[in-house]
């Protein structure tokens, strides 16, 4: 029997299968693309990462804040200390840890509050390198900011006491 004498049912239940592996093969292909920019981008966005969590430290001072980023000596990853401050007349002190090693897919960070989370990496809608949240994929400026912004808003809600 050929295409053209198959029932239309037939015909339907054919387009579908075609759509359906089409479909598995665009996931396969950018599952693909994601496992190579985590490979070959990864290192740099944990480099923007980190320069970004510099630039939000250093911009602290002027809500009573100072801040620090410190390599810690971690022998199977890249590792750095958050370290925040306020300053007053009893400095309270919060401190948040980030883990990355090139390759995996996602940076770890480990806080004082005891808090933990796995921020995986994911493509954007650009196939650039992106961290997944809570409001879709973020780039290194918005990750550093929900790093920081909780440890900041502990140390000011800390000090109202």
């Amino acid at each position: 029997m050929t295409d053209l004498q198959a029932p239309e049912w037939i015909k339907q239940l054919k387009v579908e299968q075609d759509q359906e592996r089409k479909t598995t093969e665009r996931v396969a292909e950018r599952a693909l693309l994601r496992e190579k920019a985590i490979v070959s981008d990864g290192p740099a966005f944990w480099k923007r990462l980190l320069k970004e969590l510099q630039r939000t430290i250093d911009g602290l001072p002027p809500i009573g804040i100072t801040g620090t980023l410190t390599p810690i000596n971690v022998s199977t990853e890249e590792a750095y200390e958050v370290g925040l401050t306020r300053v007053a007349e009893t400095p309270t002190q919060v401190q948040t840890k980030v883990f990355y090693k090139a390759g995996n897919r996602m940076i770890r960070s480990h806080s004082s509050d005891r808090s933990y989370s796995e921020l995986a990496f994911t493509l954007g809608e650009n196939n650039e390198l992106m961290v997944v949240g809570v409001d879709g994929a973020m780039p290194a400026e918005q990750v550093a900011q929900q790093i920081i912004e909780p440890m900041v808003r502990r140390l000011l809600k800390n000090g109202k006491r």
